[in-house]
């Protein structure tokens, strides 16, 4: 549903220089650098991403603790949450915070078989 809102809607809630790693982003705001084309594309041609996406800080360790907040990446990753109000996208706070559990859990369980 967000992705759906009017482009002036989830600009509101883009990424800022205070907050570069938290929020709402754009086609081509996300490019793949240096990426090219083929391997026979002489031209040194770059694409550019095409995907719309929304940085949410999904990780438990990673909010508002204060040892968090002091270490080198705490800063930048630690930043507060700019998720869209409820009344703009109903359920997209709750469905988000279940996705998040849910992948960090999955992410555990991947990360203790590759460990074996």
């Amino acid at each position: 549903a967000f992705f759906s809102l009017p482009q002036s809607q989830k600009d509101t809630l883009r990424v800022t220089e205070q907050c570069p790693v938290r929020g709402y982003f754009g086609r081509g705001d996300e490019n793949c650098e240096g990426l090219l084309l083929s391997s026979s594309d002489m031209s040194n041609r770059k694409r550019q991403d095409n995907k719309e996406g929304f940085d949410l800080n999904g990780v438990p360790w990673a909010r508002e603790s204060e040892p968090y907040k002091q270490s080198f990446l705490g800063p930048l990753f630690g930043s507060v949450e700019r998720p869209p109000p409820e009344e703009l996208v109903p359920g997209f706070q709750q469905t988000m915070r279940e996705y998040q559990e849910h992948m960090f859990r999955l992410a555990k369980r991947l990360l203790s078989f590759m460990a074996r």
